[in-house]
């Protein structure tokens, strides 16, 4: 037996044996053999349109008579859920076989989450941001920035989009809560010598009166201009609502006020 190799680059050699009979007459013979060298089939590894789904689906190639994955499988379409090198051996038509290697990397699963004050105080504003690093964002009042300031009340969701073409949502709701309107009870004069205890009615969470005090009540006994702002439980550190009350003894009562933001600002007059 003869092992013969055909060299690279060629693709048929004529091969010859030149021998003679030893055991007979001595006569030569000459024999010969057509060597032809089948190319190696190369398949290619292709990877499908991510679909958003986790998921790779990778393709090694129609018209082969067998495959076999690195995994085990053994058909052209396989469909990873992992991230790693795959490869396959197949064989074609004249038993020869090729190789083909493909490194599978799956896109993350899309998240977007929307930041901002859930509550905000009659007037104001709030600015909800989404999560960066997304291609496009449409929001359910149909801006299409990142970043929106809104003012109603309402549940305000956002779609956004990243380099695959895959969508996330989420959703916030905002709540516009009602401005304060608290006010002072106290006696409006007071005698010589005497006192007089001003007090806000209902429950704040700071207060701040013009001389400094920062209780619930005061008691004072000079005669002068007394206010109070108040900071309601629920504020949220947007610019203050300023309301003036002025209340002379008597019976008129002047009232003055902005609507810029969520402080409540109540004065009254004392006269001796």
């Amino acid at each position: 037996m003869i092992r013969l190799r055909a060299a690279f680059g060629i693709s048929s050699a004529v091969f010859s044996l030149f021998c003679s009979d030893l055991f007979a007459q001595g006569c030569p013979g000459l024999g010969s053999v057509n060597l032809s060298l089948l190319a190696a089939p190369q398949p290619v590894i292709s990877a499908a349109p991510y679909a958003c789904n986790g998921q790779i689906t990778l393709n090694a190639g129609g018209g082969y008579s067998a495959y076999s994955w690195s995994g085990g499988q053994s058909v052209s379409t396989i469909t990873l859920t992992t991230d790693g090198i795959y490869s396959v051996t197949i064989t074609g038509a004249n038993a020869c076989t090729g190789v083909s290697t493909f490194f599978a990397d799956i896109p993350d699963v899309p998240v977007v989450s929307i930041s901002g004050a859930g509550q905000i105080c009659q007037g104001n504003s709030t600015v909800l941001q989404a999560t960066t690093g997304f291609g496009a964002y449409v929001w359910s009042n149909g801006q299409t920035l990142q970043d929106i300031t809104v003012s109603a009340a309402g549940n305000y969701e956002v779609t956004a989009t990243d380099g695959f073409g895959c969508t996330a949502v989420d959703v916030f709701p905002v709540q516009v809560l009602p401005n304060p309107a608290p006010q002072i009870s106290g006696p409006g004069s007071i005698c010589a010598g005497g006192f007089a205890t001003f007090s806000v009615p209902g429950s704040f969470n700071a207060y701040s009166w013009s001389n400094g005090e920062t209780t619930a009540s005061i008691t004072v006994g000079v005669a002068g201009n007394y206010s109070v702002i108040v900071t309601a439980a629920n504020f949220t550190g947007t610019p203050p609502f300023n309301l003036t009350v002025n209340s002379p003894v008597g019976n008129s009562i002047y009232i003055f006020g902005s609507n810029s933001g969520f402080l409540i600002k109540l004065e009254i007059i004392i006269m001796l």
